[in-house]
């Protein structure tokens, strides 16, 4: 099951909105990229507030629900999502890391008012198409490496990998290490 965590970024006093999102996409995204690595996030995706022109709200603070006197000071919403726990595990463990957590920790502070920020983990995620119908497709990357000229232990192991995604859920499983080995193109009839 893949898990997920939600968070409500406001920007730092005294940067613009262009200037908030500037920095979370061509500095501090690519430097998480770095920091993690291949534990970087399946998805990370930023969603950023918008209003009015007009608006006489100040630091991303938007009208809530809860009446015209009440502000939620929020400028994105990130949501993070990882294969499993253990995924996220090994994704905070690497920021844990103290050079790692120190060069993290003072980038967000260049762009985040860090003390406001807001996390949740989300559970279980459902969606619900136009149609009616679940939306999303589960995808699975299997990373594996091959051995070359040994097409029957590659076949094996993919196929092991493949059974193994199936029964976590996935509704599509991908092995690019497969592509360049010479393995022989599976058809449609031959099944796991």
């Amino acid at each position: 099951m893949v898990y997920s965590v939600i968070l409500h970024v406001p920007r730092k006093p005294g940067l613009s909105p262009e200037e908030f999102k500037h920095h979370w996409e061509k500095i501090h995204v690519p430097l998480l990229k770095q920091l993690v690595g291949h534990d970087f996030p399946l998805s990370h995706t930023r969603h950023y507030i918008e209003r009015p022109l007009d608006s006489t709200l100040d630091r991303g603070e938007l009208a809530s629900s809860e009446g015209p006197n009440s502000a939620v000071a929020i400028d994105g919403v990130a949501i993070l999502t990882f294969g499993s726990k253990e995924h996220y595990e090994r994704f905070g463990v690497k920021l844990a890391d103290e050079k790692k957590r120190v060069v993290y920790e003072g980038d967000l502070r260049n762009f985040v008012d860090v003390g406001a920020m807001k996390g949740m983990f989300a559970g279980e995620t459902k969606a619900t198409g136009r149609d009616g119908g679940v939306v999303g497709w589960r995808i699975d990357v299997i990373l594996t490496q091959p051995q070359p000229l040994d097409p029957e232990h590659n076949f094996n192991k993919a196929a092991t990998f493949i059974k193994s995604a199936a029964a976590q859920g996935a509704d599509l499983a991908v092995l690019p290490g497969i592509i360049n080995s010479k393995l022989p193109i599976l058809t449609p009839t031959q099944n796991f």
